[in-house]
């Protein structure tokens, strides 16, 4: 399964990354961001949680956007020890670049969406820190997203988890 994703993810990069080479001019190049707001669910510990990313960047062409990603997200679930039920809180911060390719020129675009970069762990996760990883797709309807895929973080071992994002776009250009 890990190497099937990490060959879907090469493909979108390489997709993502020779879409528009020598097509760009410097007027087609746009401050723009992301806000999203979305639910982590991880099926090993049957746990849930929220998050909120921000991602800061630039709109090149009307296909590509390149920027990067922070947030906040938390993973709630929980644990039984010494006969107590006990809730944990998994919280971390993503420091990743945000590549994300677009489809079409009309009010609704499909697009793929790739995060990768590390998290700093905080709450219950405050002395771990490791690699970070997000793969998705969603549709932008005029300014606002919404997206599916796979979140993942290695830090001892590999913790696995999809997630839902709604979100809104900031600068860029009208479609």
């Amino acid at each position: 399964m890990k190497r099937v994703l990490l060959r879907v993810i090469c493909v979108i990069v390489a997709m993502v990354a020779t879409a528009h080479i020598g097509t760009i001019s410097a007027g087609d190049i746009k401050f723009q961001g992301y806000g999203n707001l979305g639910m982590v669910y991880s099926p090993s510990v049957r746990g849930a949680g929220p998050t909120a990313d921000v991602s800061v960047g630039v709109q090149l062409g009307d296909h590509f956007y390149a920027g990067f990603e922070t947030g906040f997200h938390t993973l709630i679930y929980p644990v039984e020890f010494l006969g107590e039920e006990l809730t944990v809180y998994d919280s971390y911060i993503p420091l990743a670049v945000n590549i994300k390719r677009q489809f079409g020129h009309r009010m609704v675009r499909p697009f793929f969406n790739l995060s990768l970069g590390g998290f700093i762990g905080a709450i219950d996760l405050e002395s771990y820190n490791g690699f970070f990883c997000q793969a998705g797709a969603g549709a932008e309807i005029n300014r606002i997203s919404v997206g599916i895929g796979y979140s993942g973080l290695v830090k001892s071992g590999t913790e696995s988890s999809l997630y839902i994002k709604v979100g809104f776009r900031f600068g860029g250009k009208d479609y």
